[in-house]
């Protein structure tokens, strides 16, 4: 070997020295088995480079059998494909962590030889119900950082799941809309009860609205103050308005009361509906600027409504 030639072991000591998580995997082996990993990496899955040397890159994060996140996991190793999604790893001594781990393939003269994966420890708030998230069949190990208020997630993972979303569904053709929701008069609610009865309107309209996104795939998301975001994969615009006109209904039937309200008795809330079929043409932000604009129509029309196309 010259002096020049990195051996592996120097690879890996180079590799325990970077923050990020960083695991490699053998493409050409059966199971995929990991072959390198550094200290970093080993602290997030919270197990000895013994436990995971060998171990298909399938298993290192502990994910359930039934995890759809393992699945995507699984199709993306077979067809030699990246993956990008946050991960929930339960820890040996109960706690758990979020990770956002990023595989990449990598081809040496066109033929696939390994698999290296990042993974970047997410600060993670608190643990909520399954439903805060938005799919209500979610796993532990699907979980994300949440809103410490609501239980939802917040902007920053809402923007990653809409640009996954978004991807997916422009390759498979299908339909996308997205939601954004506002409380109306919530500065009134605030001045009228004060800051921990709005707080207390805030969870209770978050967890209404996060009822209605349900299916896989599916999110609801606090994204500023009293503003709420959500996501609907494979919805078409005609069953997009039956959808914004249930969440509009679920809040107004918390009764949540509010005198001076100028649309009526009850905290209400105004939704701005954007529907398309992604293409290579366009961006999620056109589509979130379209969900914005109609916002603002249903905010000018009265309140208490959606606007849609």
């Amino acid at each position: 070997m010259s002096d020049d030639t990195l051996s592996f072991d120097g690879l890996v000591g180079i590799l325990d020295t970077l923050k990020e998580g960083v695991v490699v995997a053998d493409a050409t082996a059966d199971g995929t088995p990991v072959v390198a990993a550094n200290e970093a990496f080993l602290r997030m899955v919270d197990a000895g480079l013994d436990e995971v040397s060998g171990t298909s890159l399938l298993d290192v994060h502990g994910l359930g059998a039934g995890s759809t996140v393992l699945d995507a996991l699984r199709k993306a190793v077979a067809g030699g494909k990246s993956f990008d999604r946050v991960i929930e790893v339960r820890r040996k001594d109960g706690s758990v962590v979020c990770h956002r781990f990023r595989m990449r393939p990598v081809r040496l003269d066109d033929d696939l030889r390994w698999f290296v994966g990042t993974a970047r420890e997410i600060t993670r708030d608190q643990t909520a119900p399954s439903t805060a998230a938005g799919d209500s069949g979610r796993r532990r190990d699907e979980t994300v950082p949440l809103d410490r208020l609501t239980g939802l997630v917040g902007a920053s993972v809402f923007e990653e799941e809409l640009q996954r979303v978004w991807s997916t569904c422009r390759s498979e053709g299908r339909p996308l809309t997205v939601f954004l929701i506002d409380i109306d008069c919530f500065e009134s609610y605030n001045a009228t009860f004060g800051r921990k009865a709005g707080d207390s309107c805030l969870r209770l309209v978050a967890h209404a609205l996060a009822s209605g996104f349900r299916r896989s795939g599916e999110l609801c998301a606090r994204v500023e103050g009293q503003r709420f975001a959500g996501v609907a994969p494979g919805v078409p615009v005609d069953r997009a308005a039956g959808h914004a006109q249930s969440m509009i209904d679920r809040v107004r039937e918390l009764c949540i009361h509010l005198p001076r309200s100028p649309v009526g008795r009850y905290v209400t809330v105004s939704v701005g509906v954007a529907s398309l079929v992604p293409d290579e043409e366009r961006f999620p932000e056109a589509l979130m600027a379209a969900a914005a604009e109609r916002l603002g129509a249903a905010k000018d029309g009265g309140r208490n409504q959606y606007a849609s196309e």
